[in-house]
């Protein structure tokens, strides 16, 4: 998807519109240049149907975009896949909010993912944002009547267009804090002189099972806490059961 001769000046006019998120700094001329700003263009809501500055490359502008995004829904997910298998949580954040836009042809974070409804164009859009209504969920709240005032509509054109956002899917994701926080108020220190020995330490200690009965800092799991004296004792980790930690020895 080369850039020819005859498009530079219009990907220029492209690259320069406010409706470009992610312009290009650089000379436009490599084709990954052209890709990026035709995705660009259609996210950022760009009408080249009935700019006179695209007349004569619209109609090749819209199949372009048809193809690139045949495939580019394919790619975001290999994307999303690997970033996943990396445990990169930035960059999987990142490619899943692309992909939303891209599977809505609309930027996620602008009020143009209000076209993804029927009834809503570009001008009504733009008459919603003026009221501060920029998301779906902003929408769905809006009183009917009121719906019907900002686009110069009649009843019951409020109540059907919420009836349709009824149909939208709404995804949460609730977390729920299981069990007791566990903190250390002060660090412990344990001496270990003999295998049968009791262990010396301020606080209840069961010297034959090894346990402490306290809350310990996440931070100490599965690290070495002492150095042993005894030859029989060779490593002693941390367990995390609730609000009990069992110090065990290998022999």
């Amino acid at each position: 998807m080369r850039i020819k001769s005859g498009e530079r000046a219009m990907f220029k006019e492209i690259n320069s519109s406010p409706c470009i998120k992610f312009p290009i700094q650089v000379e436009l001329a490599q084709p990954s240049q052209k890709v990026s700003l035709i995705i660009q263009a259609t996210l950022g809501g760009l009408d080249t149907r009935n700019d006179d500055r695209f007349r004569g490359h619209s109609t090749q502008l819209h199949a372009e975009a048809t193809l690139i995004f045949e495939v580019i829904n394919r790619l975001i997910r290999c994307i999303i896949d690997c970033q996943i298998q990396n445990e990169d949580s930035v960059a999987t954040r990142n490619a899943l909010e692309l992909s939303r836009s891209l599977a809505a042809k609309a930027w996620d974070d602008s009020p143009l993912q209000l076209l993804q409804i029927k009834q809503i164009g570009a001008v009504a859009v733009r008459k919603l944002a003026n009221q501060s209504i920029r998301s779906i969920e902003e929408l769905e709240a809006t009183e009917a009547y009121r719906i019907e005032g900002i686009l110069s509509r009649n009843p019951p054109f409020g109540m059907q267009l919420l009836a349709e956002l009824k149909s939208f899917p709404k995804l949460r994701v609730a977390l729920k804090t299981i069990g007791q926080p566990v903190s250390l108020a002060s660090p412990y220190v344990l001496n270990f002189t003999d295998r049968d020995s009791a262990l010396q330490r301020q606080g209840k200690v069961d010297a034959s099972a090894y346990t402490l009965k306290q809350s310990w800092d996440l931070s100490m799991i599965r690290r070495p806490l002492i150095t042993a004296r005894s030859q029989s004792i060779s490593a002693c980790w941390l367990r995390l059961h609730p609000m009990v930690i069992s110090c065990t020895s290998a022999d």
